[in-house]
């Protein structure tokens, strides 16, 4: 049985968040504060995961500018060095990985996201509004407040408004952790 669902942020998370579900044939109430014309940010990766959704979602892969990743370095939030993750093809395919790790920018992923929740096949389950932010939530009545006045309700709620999180004190969940 579709469902109806507020998501709200359409950054990454969102919009992944929005196609996956219309596509399950649920109804997405998409509400994101800005109006997509400042996106900002630095490179991000895609594991063979998530290049994997992608590919299934039909995403043009030309449109994300994309590097292969050979191998990433990583440390602690103390800077302490924790490993290298090494992705050669050769490794790929020693451990029968069929899917590409990638390096892109935020600003063209998000924009490939936006591409696919604009076209998407299922788009009469999908509505973006954007320029509207949410100045109050609830979590468990699936209900939201606009800063115009106008309220939501729906079956399902789904938070993805990352730093700006409006859902913490409705979750009694501190959203920064040492984890």
């Amino acid at each position: 049985m579709p469902l109806n669902i507020i998501v709200v942020g359409a950054g990454i998370g969102g919009l992944a968040c929005a196609i996956s579900l219309t596509r399950q044939g649920h109804h997405v109430e998409l509400f994101e504060q800005s109006t997509f014309l400042n996106e900002i940010g630095a490179a991000i990766h895609l594991p063979p995961n998530g290049s994997r959704v992608l590919k299934g979602w039909g995403c043009d892969f030309d449109d994300l500018n994309y590097v292969y990743c050979n191998s990433i370095t990583t440390y602690d939030k103390s800077g302490n060095f924790r490993f290298v993750a090494i992705a050669t093809k050769d490794m790929h395919q020693k451990l029968n990985i069929r899917d590409e790790w990638l390096l892109t920018h935020r600003v063209d992923l998000h924009s490939t996201l936006r591409k696919l929740a604009d076209t998407e096949p299922y788009g009469q389950n999908l509505n973006i509004n954007l320029h509207s932010r949410v100045v109050w939530a609830d979590s468990e009545n699936a209900e939201i407040l606009l800063e115009d006045g106008t309220r939501y309700r729906a079956d399902l709620l789904i938070g993805a408004d990352g730093v700006h999180v409006r859902f913490e004190a409705t979750l009694r969940v501190p959203f920064w952790n040492d984890h």
